[in-house]
């Protein structure tokens, strides 16, 4: 198919800006992410330059239509039940996402030897720039009363970085390894700054792995640090400095990473934690099949017997039943029911196998996606970001760059 010169260029910049607002979602249009309103035109974009959407030859492609059965049947089982109108409405209100994410995982792994990474690349390394100017700076101040500007949570940026920092700081090293460490440090701060225990230290550790996939000469310069820091922080850290200045960054991680015993027995966020573990599991052997309808977690009474350490500080807590599940498996779990979880965790084991099989064969950019798609499975253990579509563009933007034609 011909294709000339002004229509890649506009088919990049469509994909620069859809990916942007994937690692930015500081605004909002219609109160909905600012990407929704270019992914038609990204469709679009892709079929006249390449002559198609989708391209169903792949195994993991087989388990998404599954997911979305799964998801639309948790509902219709709202309605066979005679659900209460809330119930109801709360399910329908987060229905089209689960649809939209289905198409968008379809259309990643169709178009995957079409995706140029320096394009994704540097929409995402602007994008979480711009995410943490916003968190730190712009909501500080009164521009965040502009209408289509939102607030981003504690846990909205810290999931954020975590996904996508390996990305932006291979492509920023991989143009100037300078430039590149520092991002990495200057990040790594920023995830303990952030108050996310999980982002304190993901952040810190995928940054670095994705430093060191550029080449082998930039292994000098991480060499020469680690000579000459690491004997530093080694001294000051037997005279208390490096654990006072994670407790002043991030007293939460300091508490974690210092008092571990402490916190699993006592710190009310983790044992809250545990707790709607117990209730998402309570609510799966009642509802193993559809769950108890997509987005109604919140919405639901579950007794809960607190047979975990610690137990006694949460259980009893007033609107407990209304705590958010904190869990993104038992989320899904307990919200669609295994007809929509067994499909979900099979793109995902799938999707590692061939991590582990194919590894060798990816780029430096296409590891640098994987490090944030691991980064992502842990963390959806200690948060329920599964609604969040930049997660779903990460996971789908993954399995497409390992089902490549040269991985």
């Amino acid at each position: 198919m011909k294709v000339d010169k002004q229509q890649i260029e506009f088919h990049e910049k469509i994909l620069f800006w859809y990916t942007f607002f994937m690692a930015y979602p500081g605004m909002l249009i219609l109160g909905q992410n600012t990407s929704i309103f270019f992914f038609p035109v990204l469709i679009y974009s892709f079929y006249k330059r390449f002559g198609y959407i989708f391209r169903l030859d792949r195994l993991v492609i087989l388990f998404i239509p599954y997911f979305t059965i799964g998801s639309i049947l948790s509902v219709v089982n709202l309605y066979i039940t005679d659900a209460d109108p809330v119930s109801l409405a709360r399910a329908n209100a987060v229905l089209p996402n689960y649809i939209y994410w289905s198409i968008l995982i379809l259309f990643l792994v169709g178009q995957r030897d079409n995706i140029r990474m320096e394009v994704v690349g540097k929409a995402i390394f602007w994008g979480v720039t711009a995410s943490a100017f916003h968190y730190f700076i712009l909501q500080n101040t009164p521009l965040l009363s502009i209408p289509v500007l939102r607030r981003l949570t504690q846990n909205a940026f810290a999931f954020l970085i975590i996904i996508y920092s390996p990305i932006a700081v291979y492509y920023l090293a991989k143009r100037n390894p300078r430039l590149g460490l520092l991002f990495v440090f200057i990040l790594s701060v920023l995830g303990f700054l952030s108050g996310s225990r999980s982002a304190s230290i993901l952040v810190l550790a995928e940054s670095f792995a994705a430093y060191f996939l550029i080449n082998r000469k930039t292994l000098r310069y991480v060499f020469l640090i680690v000579l000459i820091v690491g004997p530093m922080l080694a001294i000051l850290n037997e005279v208390g400095a490096v654990e006072s200045a994670i407790e002043t960054l991030n007293p939460r991680a300091h508490n974690l990473l210092y008092n571990t015993e402490n916190v699993i027995e006592q710190d009310r966020s983790y044992l809250t934690r545990r707790a709607m573990v117990e209730k998402g599991l309570k609510i799966y052997e009642e509802h193993p099949l559809f769950g108890i309808g997509l987005n109604n977690f919140t919405n639901y009474e579950a007794e809960l017997e607190g047979n975990f350490e610690g137990a006694k500080y949460v259980i009893n807590k007033k609107k407990i039943n209304e705590t958010s599940s904190h869990n993104s498996y038992i989320n899904l779990l307990a919200e669609a029911g295994l007809l929509a979880f067994i499909p979900f965790i099979l793109v995902i084991l799938t999707t590692i196998v061939q991590l582990i099989f194919r590894a060798s064969k990816l780029s430096g950019e296409d590891l640098s996606v994987t490090l944030g798609f691991l980064g992502l499975l842990l963390h959806f253990y200690f948060i329920n970001a599964i609604v969040n579509v930049f997660a779903w563009f990460a996971i789908g933007l993954c399995i497409a760059l390992v089902n490549r034609k040269n991985a």
